[in-house]
């Protein structure tokens, strides 16, 4: 950059041609004390604080170099001082190649050397201050925009042309008898860099296919490759440089720079001990066997030699790579995969992925400098690998693979070494504690004599629970085939007042007067839905039959003890849902009548669901609304979430009938919106309720505008239609009335509320 306080000097320049873009100028210095010959008129001006400047440069020598600023807040005198070479960096080098790729012209309105000067400067001008080339930089930027366009261009030019990487590798052939060294010196991105010379030495017993220990190249469009022959045992190393472009730096009035001569870069050396055989072996233990969701997933690993003759190279380390399966079935595991001869290790995970039907997981490294035992982790891309309730058997392939060796070790490789697979040793399981139980009694009150069932629906289970007939080698014992469901009596037991033995806590209640066990009955531990109760057979096929002989109240609980494969898991004891409060003579009927607004409504338009009681209700009653988000028509009702959850609506105990309307739902999708009304105590007991998705509790959300009739559709979107409600004058398009007293008869199924509902509280 030249500064100005005056009118701005011009003068023509010589163009002087160049070498090669990224040979060393072979041109004579500059003498100390030697006048440039000022830029060309080409050059762009801009002030900056009162101060006009030029951009581009400085001027150019005798020999036809071009001299840039990079001291933007001295004048220039044009004057050659002392010389030194800069010292070498990756933009050093980058300067070295645009100065010499693009030599002075005096092409107007040509940006390029302008641009040029400003990557010298933003490389090494550490002027600051309102001379300084921060704050000249930010005015030129405005005044000349297109100026900072081609300075990305060049550094994109610049970072293709430049050697950034000078790379040796190592490989053998026939034992550790020959091979080859390749070179390649490669831009910041890897790819080839063509005209940079270099030489290679070898120091010990091997010398290069010529007969000789120096080998001298220039680089090419691709790796070069040269070879070598073992003359005798012992360390071999390989040693190397190149001579990589270069910048020198100008004392004068202020610093500049031109091109240099370039400088030599030594090659990273490589040593290894000629005509040596090593083959490791690779033994592992899973460890812990059996673990729980949530835990991070190990493994113990061991490397050994393969026999008394292999010798451990001197210092060079062997990395070994895991690659862990889970999500495996009970087949799964039973299976062995053979490897093929000569199959690499890549390959071969490849092959085993696809025959278990599942990609690995998690990955694990382990580095090992000598024979030794190591604890390996299970990594995925968010870190530590944690096994989780799906997780099931998993599995663990071990491998040495050539070609991610470091150093020389891949080379002392004479195949890829790999594990068997599957392998009892090798293998865990997955703990799932994630078993859920949705369940809800047929009716909630009723009167002696009266047959109590319950109908349940369970998750979670691996899908082939109860198949797996365990295994020593692994360490994992037979599945528990079967889950129990009990039925409690609570209750005062003299006439007197039952309420007080409402049921409380998760855990079932120990025998006493007030406390009994009605039953106990066996159902396969599997997902689905069973029905207990009505002469429904358990599973072992006899029928089974559940009647209320006493006022009080009556307990369904499930519970699985648990195996090694899953976790114990159990219905609450205080499970609303699954009580019955049993009196001795039929309690006056109170009903429900649900009927939604709209029948179709479009999509964001709102809706609402109104329920009409009818008899007297306790004090402290309430209708909860709930509906759930827009879900297709094939889609199982209630198991998706909810739109609008636990809205309470009170109710007044002095009135005989009484209307209750929801909170306001919009849906933001099209699909069916299933509604669900349940009339609760103070206490939570269930007073009266109905199926989700039951005759006009159905809304449909369209993206077109709906029909002009509001009437309720004829035909009702459920899957799977559990048998009728009770109700009065009902009909396709009729509201639905839900009597408590004769939800058992009509065989009510409802589905139980998820999770993230907020009535009543529901623990698994």
């Amino acid at each position: 950059m030249t500064r100005f306080t005056s009118i701005l000097h011009r003068a023509a320049a010589a163009v002087a041609a160049c070498a090669a873009v990224l040979a060393p100028v072979a041109v004579a210095d500059a003498a100390e004390g030697e006048k440039l010959t000022e830029a060309s008129p080409y050059n762009f001006t801009y002030f900056n604080g009162g101060v006009l400047y030029e951009i581009g440069p400085v001027g150019h020598d005798g020999a036809g170099l071009d001299y840039y600023c990079i001291q933007q807040d001295k004048n220039t005198n044009y004057t050659v001082g002392a010389a030194t070479t800069m010292q070498d960096s990756l933009n050093a080098r980058k300067a070295a190649v645009l100065i010499s790729r693009y030599p002075h012209t005096e092409v107007k309105q040509d940006v390029t050397h302008a641009a040029i000067a400003v990557i010298l400067h933003d490389f090494f001008d550490t002027s600051t201050g309102p001379q300084g080339w921060p704050s000249s930089r930010a005015s030129l930027k405005k005044r000349y925009p297109q100026i900072f366009t081609r300075v990305d261009e060049l550094l994109a030019e610049a970072d293709a042309l430049t050697p950034a990487k000078l790379n040796t590798k190592l490989s053998y052939d026939e034992g550790r008898r020959n091979g080859d060294v390749t070179v390649s010196i490669d831009n910041a991105r890897g790819a080839p860099v063509s005209g940079i010379g270099y030489t290679l030495t070898l120091d010990g017993p091997a010398v290069f296919a010529d007969g000789s220990r120096t080998w001298r190249g220039v680089s090419s469009d691709k790796a070069a490759v040269i070879r070598w022959v073992s003359t005798g045992d012992g360390d071999v190393r390989v040693s190397g440089s190149a001579k990589v472009p270069s910048v020198d730096v100008i004392t004068s009035s202020q610093r500049l720079v031109r091109v240099g001569e370039g400088q030599a870069k030594a090659f990273d050396g490589i040593r290894f001990p000629a005509k040596k055989t090593f083959t490791p072996t690779i033994r592992t233990v899973t460890t812990p066997t059996l673990i729980e969701a949530g835990v991070r997933v190990t493994d113990a690993v061991a490397v050994g030699m393969a026999g008394p003759d292999d010798v451990w190279p001197r210092g060079e380390t062997l990395t070994v790579d895991g690659w862990y399966f889970d999500g495996l079935n009970a087949d799964a595991v039973t299976r062995r995969i053979e490897r093929h001869d000569g199959e690499r290790a890549d390959d071969f995970v490849k092959r085993v992925a696809t025959t278990l039907g599942h990609q690995p997981v998690a990955t694990a490294r382990l580095s090992f400098d000598a024979p030794g035992e190591q604890m390996a982790v299970a990594r995925d891309a968010d870190g530590d690998y944690h096994a989780t309730a799906t997780s099931g058997f998993g599995t663990w392939l071990w491998a040495a693979r050539r070609d991610k060796q470091h150093g020389s070790m891949g080379e002392y490789l004479a195949q890829d070494i790999v594990t068997a697979i599957v392998d009892g040793t090798e293998t865990n399981v997955t703990r799932r504690d994630t078993v859920e139980v949705r369940s809800e009694a047929h009716e909630h009150t009723a009167h002696i004599g009266s047959q109590l069932m319950d109908t349940i629906w369970v998750s979670g289970f691996p899908d082939d629970h109860g198949s797996w007939k365990g295994d020593e080698t692994i360490g994992v014992g037979t599945d528990e085939e079967h889950a129990q469901v009990s039925v409690w009596w609570a209750g005062d037991g003299d006439g007197g007042d039952d309420e007080q033995w409402r049921p409380a806590g998760d855990k079932q209640p120990q025998p006493d007067e007030h406390h009994r066990l009605i039953g106990v009955w066996d159902y396969a531990a599997v997902n689905g839905e069973l029905r207990v109760g009505g002469g429904a057979p358990d599973a072992h096929g006899e029928p089974v039959d559940i009647v209320a002989e006493e006022p009080g109240w009556y307990v369904f609980v499930w519970n699985f003890a648990g195996d090694d494969r899953v976790a114990p898991a159990a219905s609450s004891y205080a499970d609303s849902w699954e009580r019955v409060r049993v009196h001795a003579e039929p309690e006056p009927a109170l009903t429900l009548t649900t009927q939604v607004d709209h029948a179709k409504v479009k999509v964001g338009e709102p809706f609402h669901d109104v329920a009409t009681v009818h008899g007297n209700v306790p004090e402290g009653a309430v209708v909860v609304f709930e509906a759930y988000e827009a879900v297709d028509e094939d889609a199982q009702p209630g198991r998706n979430r909810l739109l609008l959850s636990g809205a309470r609506q009170p109710l007044d105990p002095t009135l005989e009938t009484q209307q209750a309307t929801s909170e306001e739902a919009r849906s933001p999708t099209a699909g069916l919106v299933y509604w669900k009304a349940t009339l609760l105590s103070l206490d939570g007991d269930i007073l009266a309720t109905h199926e989700i998705g039951a005759p006009g509790e159905v809304v449909e959300v369209v993206e077109e505008p709906p029909a002009s009739s509001r009437a309720q559709p004829k035909e009702q979107h459920t899957r799977n239609p559990r048998p009728a409600l009770a109700a009065t004058g009902a009909s396709a398009a009729a509201p639905l009335t839900v009597t408590c007293i004769l939800c058992a008869a009509a065989g009510v199924a409802a589905i139980r509320m998820r999770h993230d509902a907020k009535w009543p509280p529901r623990k698994h």
